[in-house]
């Protein structure tokens, strides 16, 4: 198994209690690819900190739900580009998340369709500025891929929908 230079080695992670340990596997450690200089440390803080980020926007979603407020689209497209900056902190330090979706189902307690869609809406837009202010995520949701389309080509997905 051995590994080159330039790929990325996988690592999971598990929140215990207010810890969050990072886990590597054990071959990557007899074959000295992990050394004792390896910051397992460093890259665990920086999951830790992104899931309660994201946490605390899922609190932010959760009271906008009981208020009745419609979700911006602007928001759950800053929800979606929180996870790609944890995925970018993790690889920058040549480390990649082994089996990302599984750990944000475990660690944010979401469904994967709703987390794709988010994702999907996050990549397909690269840019928050495109996003109308006024453009509910409801509108979006479940075409997050075509939405951000119609967003790409200078159309409101809103108007979109009052056609049909």
């Amino acid at each position: 198994m051995m590994k080159k230079d330039d790929e990325p080695l996988f690592v999971s992670f598990r929140m215990i209690d207010d810890e969050c340990i990072a886990a590597v596997p054990l071959a990557y450690i007899q074959e000295g690819v992990i050394t004792r200089g390896t910051d397992l440390k460093g890259i665990s803080r920086i999951y830790k900190k992104k899931i309660i980020e994201l946490k605390n926007m899922l609190k932010q979603i959760e009271l906008k739900k009981t208020q009745k407020i419609a979700l911006p689209s602007l928001f759950m497209w800053d929800f979606g580009d929180k996870i790609l900056s944890l995925v970018d902190a993790i690889n920058s330090k040549k480390f990649e998340i082994d089996n990302l979706y599984e750990h944000l189902i475990r660690d944010l307690d979401r469904k994967r369709g709703w987390l794709e869609k988010v994702i999907i809406f996050r990549r397909s837009l690269p840019n928050r500025k495109l996003i109308p202010h006024d453009l509910k995520w409801s509108v979006c949701r479940d075409a997050p891929k075509k939405s951000a389309e119609l967003i790409l080509n200078g159309k409101n997905p809103t108007e979109m929908t009052k056609n049909k």
